[in-house]
């Protein structure tokens, strides 16, 4: 199983979930987070082997971007793929 690391203090932007749907850009992970390969919604590397058909076009766009986005308790956290370590 792939996992995703993602080290404290690496800057990103958080959305937070509905009703709120705010966002904070620029936000520093406050500690190491291992996300499983179920909790990445897309990457660049899923996007160039043709596996975000299903995804928004928000989505690839960040993809297309070198961004990393990964989902957990209804939270999103998009940072640069280059600053995420896959273990």
């Amino acid at each position: 199983m792939k996992c995703f690391e993602v080290k404290r203090g690496i800057r990103g932007t958080v959305y937070f979930p509905r009703p709120s749907k705010e966002r904070r850009n620029n936000w520093a992970v406050r500690e190491d987070l291992v996300f499983a390969q179920e909790e990445m919604i897309f990457d660049p590397i899923t996007l160039h082997n043709g596996g975000l058909e299903k995804a928004s076009q928000w989505c690839k766009s960040q993809a297309r971007q070198g961004k990393a986005g990964f989902r957990r308790d209804g939270y999103l956290l998009v940072v640069d793929y280059n600053d995420v370590n896959v273990m």
